[in-house]
């Protein structure tokens, strides 16, 4: 499959980008942070996500293998009147068709989206993305909440 979508579109499409730290949560516990700059880059490529660091350095990290992305000491815009939140967990993930927002705001606004880059969901409240989850095939998919990409698995 071709790099399809940049993750940085997805993130925070209006930011004119400086350094900015992406962050990276593996299932293992451990956590890396990587520096983006101008020139740099995130990018979904088949099973793995390529992160183009600030000093040109490539790394590949297998999709498999990351719970959660988030971005720090970026610009912040205002989108919507959203409430920017940190460590938001979705849960029952793996899921059958319903998502639970823990450290959610009350009428925070969620996307989602497939391994690909394409919005299958776009801002729409939780009740509402759990109205239509169900109708979406099994598989790998990430869902946008605030400043934070949470992978989820629909079974």
């Amino acid at each position: 499959m071709k790099k399809l979508l940049t993750l940085i579109f997805i993130i925070c499409p209006t930011v004119i980008w400086a350094n900015v730290d992406f962050v990276l949560f593996r299932n293992d516990g451990t956590k890396q942070v990587y520096t983006i700059s101008e020139h740099g880059g995130v990018y979904f490529d088949t099973d793995k996500l390529l992160i183009s660091e600030f000093y040109g350095t490539q790394v590949e990290e297998p999709i498999a293998n990351i719970q959660k992305i988030m971005f720090e000491n970026y610009p912040t815009v205002e989108t919507n009147n959203a409430t920017i939140t940190d460590n938001v967990v979705a849960y029952p993930n793996p899921t059958r068709g319903e998502i639970y927002l823990f450290g959610a705001k009350e009428n925070t606004l969620v996307s989602l989206y497939s391994l690909n880059g394409q919005c299958l969901i776009n801002q729409v409240d939780i009740a509402t993305l759990n109205t239509q989850l169900p109708s979406l095939d099994s598989g790998l998919y990430m869902l946008r909440v605030n400043n934070q990409i949470i992978k989820i698995c629909k079974l």
